[in-house]
């Protein structure tokens, strides 16, 4: 009885990891979609006094950097990157600090920022790339 709630309890486990993986990437597919399919655009930036969120597309290339800054300076502490396929994205790698980590835990990072973050100007952005 035992090794059978054991067993039961680890797939519960793995079935919930995979829930919030899932979400996560459905999460992310919908960021690009909305933030920058639709719109016909090829990035998007936004931020607040402390983070700052970058969502960008180059051809079937994902890239969603989150991170903090002050002023000029900024620091990326999260990647997201993947293939778009037109639909959503594929062959997703994702790091937190430099190391491999969950992709739930930056899509609920990102979705915390989205909330209350407004977009840069596309003047604000050219200077951050110039830069």
């Amino acid at each position: 009885m035992g090794d059978e709630n054991a067993e039961l309890a680890e797939m519960r486990e793995k079935m919930a990891d995979a829930g919030r993986w899932l979400g996560a990437l459905i999460g992310f597919s919908c960021l690009i979609r909305e933030r920058l399919i639709v719109p016909a655009l090829s990035c998007r930036e936004y931020a607040d006094d402390f983070n700052f969120l970058h969502v960008e597309l180059a051809g079937d290339a994902a890239l969603i950097e989150l991170g903090v800054r002050w002023r000029a300076e900024r620091h990326t502490t999260g990647i997201v990157t993947g293939r778009w396929n037109g639909t959503g994205l594929q062959d997703v790698r994702q790091w937190q600090e430099g190391e491999p980590c969950e992709l739930a835990a930056l899509w609920r990072e990102a979705e915390s920022y989205l909330a209350t973050m407004d977009e840069l100007p596309a003047a604000q952005r050219a200077r951050r790339t110039v830069q």
